[in-house]
């Protein structure tokens, strides 16, 4: 950060910096049904949006997808790999 000549108060006067919360959900099992009820909770107060859903397990990966796709009217990423978004940085894919 130094190196750049941004510290954290710096980021506080960028226009649009604090608007939006973004939430990426890792392990989309049983628990985190209840992390997209505590999203529309917040949502309240701040606008946040699920952008991205992780699971190594299709079925569960799917099924937070969907939810957040009907209660929060969002379509997140979805990815197998906490990596893979990673990768797409680096790749351009």
């Amino acid at each position: 950060m130094l190196a750049s000549g941004m510290d954290a108060r710096s980021y506080a006067r960028i226009l649009g910096s604090n608007d939006r919360v973004h939430l990426g959900i890792v392990g989309c099992g049983s628990r985190s049904e209840d992390y997209v009820g505590m999203a529309q909770i917040a949502n309240k107060q701040i606008p946040v949006d699920i952008v991205a859903v992780c699971d190594i397990w299709n079925k569960a990966r799917e099924r937070r997808a969907a939810q957040v796709k009907q209660e929060m009217n969002l379509k997140p990423q979805k990815y197998k790999y906490l990596e893979e978004p990673a990768q797409q940085i680096r790749t351009g894919v």
